[in-house]
């Protein structure tokens, strides 16, 4: 089977030798990377219609398969876009703070060395305010994809639940909540840089303090207490959080391969300022959860502090997580506007008990 590079290099070569100027037009102010062939309609500069370029990427569809690739065309009339789609692939999306994103250029570099000429890495940028965020795509053998978790566990990358890699490439193109941008096999580190940098509307933190705005919480952290079987709610959340640049305690993030998990929930605990405890019935049967709750009602719950704040996932009765818990105010996460207001409140709270 001949690759997808050689495929599209000979589409190439015979528009050359055809004098298909049309053809060699379309195909060469095209974005080649993995897997992957993307035209940008471009209709008055190049003088082609839309009814060719159709054409072109119905016939490299065509050639692809006739190779034996099953292929996946996009067409629209902003982009005209073939993808190799692979039964052997996994996928993966990962996070990286909009706003922290330079302290991540390294790992994206490492992850793009890693994939393979047959798999795909795509970074995703949301420049919508309010819901900042960047994505790093990736589809590739599940040989690759492990090497790639263990990059991930070692630069503290989250993985993003809510999106994989088709509901990113359709929004892309269908809302443009996200702008999608291939890299290339070697793209260097530099280049890398450039092509994020250059996605992104909003200038990153650090460079945000160079000139004298100061937007890190310089407080002590909030702690999350959950059960990982409510991880998909609790995770959303704590997202939320780290985009408005509120520092976390959280287990999966905060305990590392080797560590005692009771020593470090139990430092956690030390260096927090502000204690979110998210409950429900998956709590009852939940070991650490039933023990990060002991800790805070003998140091804190029991005296009435403040700072520990029950957030109810269900209506599970709070007397049997704990005898007395019953009597203390909740957030109900069932209650979307209470949840708004609480989330808004966040930076306040610290800053009042820092």
């Amino acid at each position: 089977m001949k690759s997808f590079k050689q495929i599209i290099d000979e589409i190439l070569q015979t528009s050359i030798k055809t004098k298909n100027n049309v053809m060699y037009k379309v195909i060469s102010n095209s974005f080649i990377s993995r897997g992957s062939i993307i035209y940008e309609n471009n209709l008055e500069n190049l003088s082609i219609t839309y009814r060719e370029i159709q054409l072109i990427f119905s016939l490299i569809s065509w050639l692809l398969e006739d190779e034996g690739y099953r292929v996946k065309y996009y067409d629209t009339m902003k982009l005209q876009i073939v993808i190799i789609m692979e039964d052997n692939m996994k996928d993966v999306v990962y996070k990286i703070p909009y706003g922290k994103r330079d302290e991540y250029m390294d790992f994206v570099y490492k992850v793009n060395k890693v994939v393979s000429s047959s798999g795909m890495v795509a970074i995703g940028v949301n420049n919508i305010p309010y819901n900042l965020a960047i994505v790093l795509c990736i589809r590739d053998n599940e040989k690759n994809i492990e090497i790639i978790d263990d990059i991930a566990r070692e630069y503290n990358v989250i993985k993003e639940t809510t999106e994989n890699w088709n509901t990113v490439f359709e929004k892309s193109i269908k809302d443009k909540k996200w702008d999608l941008i291939t890299l290339r096999i070697n793209e260097d580190l530099d280049s890398i840089k450039f092509t994020i940098n250059n996605m992104c509307a909003f200038i990153p933190m650090s460079e945000m303090e160079k000139n004298g705005y100061k937007n890190v919480v310089d407080y002590n952290s909030i702690f999350i207490s959950y059960s990982h079987k409510d991880k998909e709610i609790v995770y959303e959340f704590e997202e939320r959080c780290r985009r408005l640049s509120l520092p976390i305690w959280i287990d999966r993030v905060d305990i590392d391969y080797g560590d005692s998990i009771n020593d470090e929930i139990n430092k956690g605990l030390r260096k927090s300022k502000l204690f979110l405890v998210f409950v429900s019935k998956n709590t009852l049967t939940s070991k650490y959860a039933r023990h990060e709750i002991d800790i805070l009602y003998q140091k804190l719950i029991k005296s009435n502090d403040e700072r520990v704040i029950i957030i109810k996932l269900d209506d599970v009765d709070l007397d049997e997580i704990y005898s007395g818990l019953n009597t203390r105010k909740y957030l109900d996460y069932t209650n979307k506007a209470e949840v708004e207001r609480f989330i808004d409140s966040l930076e306040t709270l610290l800053k009042k008990y820092r």
